[in-house]
């Protein structure tokens, strides 16, 4: 039993397609002020891709080309903590937050610092990291 699929829905898909690039790239929300940049959706697989997405952790880029990932933010249980980022230097000040509650001896952020903890040794662990 084979199933026949007319040329007219291949065209159809491709253009529903780049028409989710384009609005990918002149989406607004996805503008950054600071680096002056948005997003840049280069290939049509991208916006099917997204819609399996359930948890997106880290990605390792420059195996070839040794680029720098730049650890910016995270967000680890829904909380934002953002890093100041000096783009002329490609430096990072880290998040005073985070770094008192790695440090704390409190009780009451104990289960907060297990979670930083392991998201920190998970981030280490699958990415080379230079400190």
């Amino acid at each position: 039993f084979q199933v026949i699929i007319p040329l007219s829905l291949y065209v159809i898909i491709d253009f529903i397609k780049i028409s989710h690039v384009f609005f990918i790239n002149n989406d607004l929300l996805m503008y950054d002020e600071k680096s002056k940049k948005g997003a840049q959706c280069k290939t049509l697989n991208i916006p099917e891709d997204l819609g399996q997405i359930q948890i997106l952790f880290s990605d390792k880029t420059g195996t070839l080309t040794e680029n720098k990932m730049i650890f910016r933010n995270c967000s680890i249980n829904g909380k934002e903590y953002l890093h100041e980022v000096d783009y002329q230097t490609n430096t990072v000040t880290a998040n005073e937050d985070i770094l008192n509650k790695l440090t704390s001896k409190r009780v009451e952020i104990a289960d907060e610092k297990e979670t930083l903890v392991k998201f920190f040794l998970g981030l280490a662990l699958c990415n080379t990291v230079t400190v």
